[in-house]
């Protein structure tokens, strides 16, 4: 009886314990958090390409797709590449959802082995296009972009629909599978 009753104790400090033991995860306290393109400890180009990463997205994007983007935005900034932004910033909600993710996220875009630039735009006339600028990328359909309450529908589109993506997230696909969709030809490196 008495082993019982240390278990159960045992098992409620572990539980008592675990919420603490991921918000320490995410603080941004750990050395976890600087990312492979700023080992030098730089937390404002970081806090900047989490903002970046953040004003990309929607406040109902679903997690997955939020993923995707913190790939766009770190394969990006691994080239230097700076994504035009619309001047927005998200609200502090979603750039704690992006921050967590950014954290936890080592993925990149790369085609031959190294990094590539990739734009994005928020939908497509439901076909991204090709560019002479980025040689890499193609043209691929991108219907769902037809379903997004937020589609412009004479929105020319390089690289990948961020409606897209959530699209393509909520009904099923990956982070990565999603991604690759529109990027054929390029490939997911940790």
């Amino acid at each position: 009886m008495r082993d019982k009753i240390w278990m159960i104790g045992l098992f409620f400090l572990l539980m008592a314990t675990l919420p603490l033991t991921i918000l320490y995860k995410n603080s941004g306290t750990s050395g976890e958090e600087i990312s492979n393109y700023d080992k030098a400890g730089n937390s404002a180009a970081l806090d900047v390409e989490i903002r970046q990463a953040a004003s990309l997205c929607r406040d109902d994007f679903c997690d997955e797709a939020l993923r995707a983007v913190v790939i766009l935005q770190k394969t990006n900034a691994a080239v230097s590449f700076d994504q035009k932004q619309s001047g927005a910033d998200a609200d502090a909600a979603l750039t704690a959802r992006v921050k967590s993710i950014y954290y936890s996220e080592e993925e990149i875009l790369t085609l031959g082995g190294k990094p590539a630039a990739v734009p994005c735009c928020p939908s497509t006339n439901g076909c991204t296009e090709a560019s002479q600028t980025y040689p890499y990328l193609r043209a691929v359909a991108s219907p769902w972009d037809a379903f997004c309450a937020y589609r412009d529908s004479g929105q020319a589109c390089v690289g990948v629909s961020l409606n897209g993506l959530d699209w393509l997230c909520r009904h099923g696909l990956s982070a990565e599978e999603a991604l690759l969709w529109y990027l054929p030809g390029m490939e997911i490196s940790s």
